[in-house]
């Protein structure tokens, strides 16, 4: 799933979805291999820094070791590409 924290609208999108689906605290987006519940609190930042409480689960079709990338985007449309940023073992 790729999915995109719009801070203004306060909300995660789900970018590989047509129409853009979103999700607010309490709510939750899914597709085949995963589904994403919002949860309080829903996000907080401070300079460079935002935290994201997300509750993933995943399918067990999609079980193995997965690999996270993240990408940001400032209100200038700079963009730091995809990287990965962490491993997740999906059981």
């Amino acid at each position: 799933m790729c999915a995109a924290w719009d801070a203004a609208l306060g909300r995660i999108l789900q970018r590989d979805a047509i129409p853009v689906a979103c999700v607010r605290p309490g709510g939750w987006l899914s597709n085949k291999h995963c589904a994403v519940y919002g949860m309080e609190p829903w996000a907080s930042g401070s300079g460079n820094t935002l935290t994201l409480t997300l509750n993933v689960r995943f399918s067990s079709s999609f079980a193995g070791e997965r690999i996270i990338y993240m990408a940001a985007r400032d209100v200038a449309e700079r963009n730091s590409g995809w990287q990965a940023m962490g491993r997740w073992t999906v059981p």
